[in-house]
C-alpha cells in the first residue's frame, strides 16, 4: 500500500510537470486552458494504467503514446512539428526524474479520427514489443 502512494505521488509530480509544458507550448493552439489540463492528465492516465513493477521494484511505463483526436484539432497540432517530440522528450525526462523507466524512448504520435466529436481526444498507450493497446478518452 505505501508503493501504491509513492507510484501515485509520482505520476501527479508528472501530470503537474507536463501540464506546465502544455499550458507554456499549447495554449496558442489549443481552445482553451481546460483542453491542456485534460492532454496532460490522459497522457498520466496512459503512463497509470499500463505502468507496472517489475522484479526489481521499479515502475515501468509503455513508450509510445497515440493521440487520436478530431481532424480539426489535429491540424492544429500538426502546426508545430517538433511539439510531439518534445511532449515525449518531456515525458521521458520529468518521468525518470520521478524514477520512471520506459521500455524505450518515449514517442508520442498523433492521429486524426474523423468519427471524434469536436475537441476529444484519446491516448493509446503501448509498449514496443507488445500489440496490446490501452484507450482513455475525454471531452476537451
Amino acid at each position: 500500500m505505501k508503493e501504491a502512494g509513492k507510484i501515485e505521488t509520482t505520476l501527479n509530480r508528472i501530470e503537474s510537470s507536463l501540464q506546465s509544458l502544455i499550458e507554456g507550448n499549447l495554449a496558442r493552439l489549443l481552445a482553451n486552458d481546460d483542453s491542456s489540463k485534460n492532454l496532460a492528465h490522459l497522457l498520466v492516465e496512459a503512463v497509470r494504467e499500463k505502468s507496472w513493477l517489475d522484479e526489481t521494484g521499479s515502475l515501468q511505463a509503455p513508450n509510445y503514446y497515440q493521440l487520436e483526436t478530431d481532424r480539426a484539432m489535429a491540424e492544429t497540432l500538426s502546426a508545430d512539428p517538433a511539439l510531439l517530440d518534445e511532449l515525449a522528450n518531456f515525458l521521458q525526462i520529468s518521468a525518470q526524474d520521478s524514477g520512471i523507466r520506459f521500455t524505450g524512448q518515449p514517442v508520442v504520435r498523433l492521429s486524426p479520427d474523423p468519427d471524434l466529436p469536436a475537441g476529444e481526444v484519446r491516448v493509446t498507450a503501448r509498449s514496443s514489443q507488445d500489440n496490446l493497446s490501452e484507450t482513455h478518452a475525454m471531452q476537451l
